[in-house]
């Protein structure tokens, strides 16, 4: 962005490289498994709620990563996760077979789906511990 003077200036993000190996360090754990840890240990650990899959899990880590390591937009993150999800039936929707009502699950799954991917993205990449943990060390 260049102002009245001629001035250049860039807001691009800086990575938090403290958040994002403290990021790096977590294991995964299935939402059972996390239900069974001590308070301590929680902060050491990634899950997502609702997602037994390790592979699944596996992934959404991966972009939750990405995310933090290249300063990755929601936008972005959720192009690039959503239609995996999808595709392993994650919180699919049952339809009736009546086209007019199918529309609206679909519709309704839709938003669900956009819902859990916006609270993901801003659980991991800002509110937890990430965030905090690069900006007090």
């Amino acid at each position: 962005m260049t102002d009245k003077k001629g001035v250049s200036t860039s807001f691009e993000r800086l990575p938090n490289r403290e958040a994002e190996k403290h990021f790096a360090q977590k294991s995964l754990i299935t939402s059972a498994e996390f239900a069974e840890f001590k308070a301590y240990q929680h902060a050491l650990a990634f899950t997502v709620a609702g997602l037994a899959d390790k592979d699944m899990l596996a992934e959404v880590h991966k972009a939750v990563k990405s995310a933090i390591d290249n300063g990755t937009s929601f936008n972005e993150f959720k192009k690039s996760l959503k239609p995996f999800l999808v595709s392993k039936g994650w919180l699919a929707p049952t339809l009736t077979g009546d086209k007019g009502a199918d529309k609206e699950i679909l519709k309704d799954y839709e938003r669900q789906l956009n819902r859990r991917l916006k609270t993901i993205y801003t659980n991991r990449t800002q509110n937890m511990l990430q965030y905090p943990y690069g900006i007090l060390r």
